[in-house]
Formats: C-alpha cells, sequence, structure tokens
C-alpha cells in the first residue's frame, strides 16, 4: 500500500511541473466607418473624372486599372493589415510571463505549451484592399460610388518538439466589406475594419471640386 501511495505522490510532484500555457483573446473594438460609398457633385461626369484621376496621380494609391470608357477605376492597396483592419489580440501566458500579440500585425511568433511538448507559431499576414470606383452623371451633376473589399491572407507555421513530422502549415483567408464584422478561424475572434481606408478614399474624393452631398 506504501508503494501505491509513492507511486502517486511521484506522479502527482511531476504533474505540478509540467509547463502550461494560457491564451485569453480579445475582440476588436468598435470603429466608426465614414460614408465612403457615395458622393454628388455639382459639376459634370467628364470634369469629376479628370479630378478624381489627377487626384489620384498624386496620391500614395497605386491605380491597378482605368478605364474611360466605362468610368472606372481600381485600386489594389497592399499594406500592413494592422492599419486598416483590427481582428483583435491574444494574450499568452507561458511560465507566469504574459505575451501579447496583435492579430493583425504583419508577422509575428509566439509558442506555447500543449500536452508536454512546447509548439511555435510563426504568422505573415497580408492584407489586399481592393476598391472600385464608378464615375456617372451628365454635364450639369454627376456621382462617384466606392466599393471597398478587404482579403486578409494568413500562413501560419508551427513548429513542435512533438518531432519534425507533426509540424504544420496552414493558410487562411478572410475576405469582408468594412461594414462586417467576420468571425476568423485563423485568430478565435471577429475581425473588422478601422475606418482608415475609407476616410483616406472620402478625403481623397471630396478634393475632386466642391461636392454638395455625400
Amino acid at each position: 500500500m506504501k508503494r501505491v501511495f509513492s507511486v502517486l505522490a511521484v506522479i502527482a510532484i511531476s504533474g505540478c511541473g509540467t509547463p502550461k500555457s494560457h491564451i485569453s483573446i480579445s475582440e476588436p473594438k468598435a470603429y466608426t466607418i465614414p460614408d465612403y460609398s457615395h458622393y454628388s457633385f455639382n459639376q459634370g461626369k467628364e470634369r469629376t473624372w479628370d479630378a478624381i484621376v489627377a487626384n489620384l496621380s498624386k496620391s500614395q494609391f497605386k491605380i491597378d486599372k482605368i478605364d474611360k470608357a466605362s468610368y472606372h477605376i481600381a485600386l489594389k492597396i497592399d499594406s500592413d493589415p494592422a492599419k486598416y483592419i483590427d481582428c483583435g489580440s491574444r494574450r499568452i501566458t507561458k511560465e507566469e510571463i504574459p505575451k501579447r500579440i496583435t492579430n493583425a500585425s504583419s508577422h509575428y511568433t509566439y509558442s506555447k505549451y500543449r500536452d508536454n511538448h512546447l509548439d511555435t507559431y510563426f504568422v505573415k499576414n497580408d492584407l489586399e484592399s481592393d476598391v472600385n470606383i464608378m464615375v456617372s452623371g451628365g454635364n450639369m451633376t454627376s456621382n462617384a460610388n466606392v466599393q471597398i473589399i478587404f482579403t486578409l491572407n494568413v500562413l501560419e507555421r508551427r513548429t513542435t518538439t512533438q518531432g519534425v513530422q507533426f509540424n504544420t502549415t496552414k493558410e487562411y483567408t478572410l475576405t469582408m466589406t468594412p461594414n462586417e464584422s467576420k468571425f476568423f478561424d485563423a485568430f478565435g475572434s471577429h475581425c473588422r475594419s478601422k475606418g482608415k481606408l475609407e476616410q483616406e478614399i472620402r478625403s481623397l474624393l471630396t478634393l475632386s471640386y466642391s461636392p454638395y452631398r455625400y
């Protein structure tokens, strides 16, 4: 009987010495998204088109496609995801040492214990924003309509002390519009727009002479 108790005591002691990790997830905060999708101008379509093209040529944005026949301009913007979207954060406590990670950062590394093994994660995030601007109207008044789509691509590599055969690589993709809040499996939290890109587009278009409503 004493021998049984001795064995149980050894198991209990070794169990206490097993490293543990704890992860808590914080959701993104709410952001105010400016009205960016529709602009009306008290000037003709040609003048508005020329003004928008001129403003874009002086901006940070690169034009991916421009079609005067259909009055369509497409922008494709690659950026650090954390600049334009918020996917919350994770607080990882390993051996009593906390580490906070912003989920949408362009790249980061973290590790945690799992079943007596140490797993290390390498995460790379890429955000591609598609902005479509369509101009319409006549000789006296005109409109500009804007569509924005965010596409977040995540590459996650995990290495583990369990053995090379248990290393994994996963890819995730999330597509959303500025007014959506979407749950993303890669982070275990929702993602949403910060409203910054929308404000940049809004500032650019409202410089296209004098809009009377937007």
